[in-house]
């Protein structure tokens, strides 16, 4: 008896106990270990997974970037925080995340506030941007060089530029919301897909070049045409309130219809 009550004591004890907070990150099920970056600016040099545990600024207006990926095969999360520059009509430098090499994923959080681009791809190949959420830049939100990005379920709001700027072919733009930008919504270069994505009131909805597909988005109340693509492209269940193709385009089930504004 006095061994069974001995258990007991010792399960509640267990159940009892508050673990201590750890200063790093976990990735579920995958036992891996992350780099925290508490303060910036940061340049990461090393492949690895990096991640925020709280909101962060950076009023450097000359500085480049608030967080410089360097390195190849890298993944970079947000958890949801946010990274803040000096402000959006503040000349200068600042960029949110710069980033040149290949293989690298940011995802999860909010960049704002930088008087010239959210996030800046300039080399590299694969760099997949998901879930975020960048408003209030000089330049574009996000701009990409390089070829086979993915840039998917982001929303790009209120930038001095476009919201999506992809000279890279290609990559994939999916699911993203873009709106109110001075430049168009989405702009891609050739050989690219565009699916899914809702633009309006951007100065242009979608433009791309030669031999894109074009299917299932949405663009609307531009200030200019909703739709405009190259030669050879494939453009199929749009939603837009004007369309403009270049030659040899396939066009299939596309709505193209006056939309009021709400």
């Amino acid at each position: 008896m006095k061994k069974v009550m001995g258990i007991v004591a010792l399960l509640v004890l267990v159940l009892t106990i508050t673990p201590a907070a750890a200063d790093f990150y976990v990735i579920a099920g995958g036992g891996r270990l992350g780099t925290q970056i508490s303060s910036v600016p940061y340049t990461i040099s090393s492949p690895g997974l990096y991640y925020l545990a709280k909101n962060l600024t950076h009023t450097d207006i000359h500085s480049t970037a608030t967080i410089t990926v360097s390195a190849s095969d890298v993944t970079l999360d947000l958890m949801g925080f946010c990274l803040t520059g000096p402000g959006k009509d503040v000349l200068g430098n600042a960029t949110g995340v710069k980033v040149s090499g290949s293989n690298v994923e940011i995802r999860n959080g909010s960049i704002q506030d930088f008087g010239k681009w959210g996030i800046s791809v300039e080399g590299g190949n694969g760099t997949r941007l998901v879930g975020l959420r960048v408003r209030k830049t000089g330049q574009d939100g996000i701009g990409l060089m390089g070829d086979t990005h993915l840039v998917m379920d982001c929303s790009v709001i209120d930038t001095g530029g476009h919201g999506i700027w992809c000279l890279a072919i290609a990559s994939l733009i999916k699911g993203n919301h873009v709106s109110y930008n001075t430049g168009d919504g989405i702009n891609v270069s050739a050989g690219c897909t565009v699916e899914g994505n809702l633009t309006a009131a951007n100065t242009g909805g979608i433009y791309v070049l030669d031999g894109c597909t074009v299917t299932l988005n949405t663009a609307y109340s531009n200030t200019g045409t909703g739709i405009v693509t190259g030669n050879d492209c494939t453009i199929t269940n749009n939603t837009t309130d004007g369309l403009t193709n270049g030659s040899n385009c396939t066009l299939a089930y596309n709505t193209v219809t006056s939309i009021p504004e709400p």
